[in-house]
């Protein structure tokens, strides 16, 4: 299990800032207290849950109920199932049998067998599948034709003509240069970008802002032909990237007072104790997660 990060150091920088102030300035130290804020909240996110939400192979045990014959994975929604096989004994010491014929649930929600075992015990069913909500939190991989101005460069910024969206280009594979198809990988810092809309690349984030100035644009252009991977950022789930990002802003703003609950009129300070928070999140974040708590019924 690889647990997927729901959040970057270049978006989550720009979140931290104060209202109506640029990012909060770069440094070595900020950058890992950021990066070890997302890598928990992360965690956090995916144990409450109760799901995998980065899409990669899985091979996952089940205990098997009586005249059982729906599995609910956790790394859903299932895109390929590549084999399921159950064992009586629960040992997997070679004596397994391949089930025959299983599929997929509506909605990649569940592992269908054609028929339930003869036997039920912890651990007796395998399945390895391909599943998940995105290869990334914040990464996007786009096939771009490109215009006869070269190709995007690492670093620098991209602007959906469409969509305004805007990201930072992490890597270009080119084709060879001129009027071709690169795969370009995206980070997206805001919105959407949609397929056969136009993109612009600039050097600084901040010209975008300013659509007829262009100062920064350095002449690459070219077009969203094919969205290849899309960040769960940018996708349906997208209010998981939020809900970790409010949470990350709510442990960064409190990291020197956790155990703070106020003062009192003459200043004393009101510390936590004996009492536990009601919901694991911000309610904010609680309630941006909540549809996508796992539930088996």
């Amino acid at each position: 299990m690889s647990t997927i990060q729901l959040s970057s150091y270049e978006r989550a920088r720009r979140y931290l800032a104060p209202e109506g102030e640029t990012a909060l300035t770069d440094s070595m130290r900020r950058r890992g207290e950021i990066d070890n804020w997302i890598h928990a909240v992360s965690r956090k996110i995916e144990r409450y849950l109760g799901r995998e939400l980065m899409i990669e192979t899985h091979t996952e045990y089940f205990d098997v109920g009586y005249q059982q014959a729906t599995y609910w994975p956790k790394a859903y929604p299932v895109t390929t199932l590549t084999s399921v096989y159950t064992d009586s004994s629960g040992e997997w010491a070679g004596d397994e049998s391949q089930e025959s014929d299983p599929y997929i649930g509506v909605d990649g929600k569940t592992i269908n067998l054609q028929s339930a075992p003869p036997f039920s015990g912890p651990r007796n069913l395998r399945a390895i599948y391909v599943g998940g909500m995105a290869y990334s939190g914040t990464r996007s991989t786009f096939a771009c034709t490109m215009d006869d101005t070269g190709t995007f460069t690492a670093g620098k910024f991209l602007v959906g003509g469409t969509s305004s969206a805007l990201g930072i280009v992490r890597t270009v594979t080119a084709d060879g240069g001129g009027a071709g198809v690169d795969t370009v990988v995206v980070e997206t810092l805001y919105g959407v970008f949609t397929a056969a809309e136009a993109l612009t690349e600039y050097t600084y984030a901040d010209d975008v802002a300013d659509a007829t100035a262009g100062t920064s644009a350095t002449g690459a252009t070219g077009t969203l032909t094919t969205v290849t991977y899309q960040s769960l950022a940018e996708s349906e789930y997208g209010d998981i990237v939020r809900a970790a990002e409010i949470e990350i802003r709510h442990m960064y703003k409190h990291k020197l007072d956790f155990e703070m609950e106020g003062f009192t009129r003459e200043g004393v300070n009101l510390r936590r104790r004996d009492k536990q928070p009601a919901i694991p999140f911000t309610e904010e974040a609680y309630a941006l997660l909540m549809p996508y708590k796992m539930v088996v019924v």
